[in-house]
Parts: structure tokens; sequence; C-alpha cells
């Protein structure tokens, strides 16, 4: 993961990341974070609420966007947009395939 406060990453966790809908993955709500602070005594502010909803978000938009084969890694620091990854990518493969018909 991206650098994060500790204090965020171990109540996203514990938080489970997003909730199950019934067409798959749904971010977290307030509602659902509310309760979470309120029953586990982890004190959230609403600036911790907001970005544990944010990364609830981005995490289902990332897992969503996985299933696509052609879906990059989401966190590298030397790829600057899709076009780079995608070419990288490309590249990464033609020279596998270079190798395995050697």
């Amino acid at each position: 993961m991206p650098d994060a406060p500790k204090f965020l990453v171990e109540c996203f966790d514990l938080l489970g990341r997003c909730m199950s809908g019934s067409m798959g993955r749904a971010p977290l709500t307030w509602s659902e974070v509310k309760s979470f602070s309120d029953q586990s005594g982890y004190m959230l502010s609403g600036w911790e609420s907001e970005q544990l909803i944010n990364m609830s978000r981005e995490y289902c938009y990332m897992a969503h966007d996985a299933d696509e084969i052609d879906c990059p890694a989401p966190y590298r620091s030397d790829i600057k947009d899709d076009n780079d990854a995608l070419q990288r990518m490309r590249e990464n493969v033609d020279k596998q395939l270079d190798q395995f018909f050697l």
C-alpha cells in the first residue's frame, strides 16, 4: 500500500476494506465507519473517516479494474500514466516471448 498513517491502515483492515453488495464489492459508507468507530473504541476524526471511505472507494475501483487482463499494477512509482504502463507491459511480454522461443 502507499504510505499512510499506520493507524488508518489498521482501521482499514479491521473494517474489511469494503462491503459485500448484491452486485459485488461496495465501498464503505459513513454509517459503517461511524458504527466501527463507536463500537471499536478507535476514535476517528471526520478527516480520518473520509480517508477510510476514499481508501475503500479506490480499493473497490482497483478490484473491479483488476479483472481486466491488461490492468497494470496499482502502485508503481516508475509508471507515469496508463499508456506508459501498457507500453511497458507489452515490451515485457515481448521480451519474455523472445526468450521463450530461443
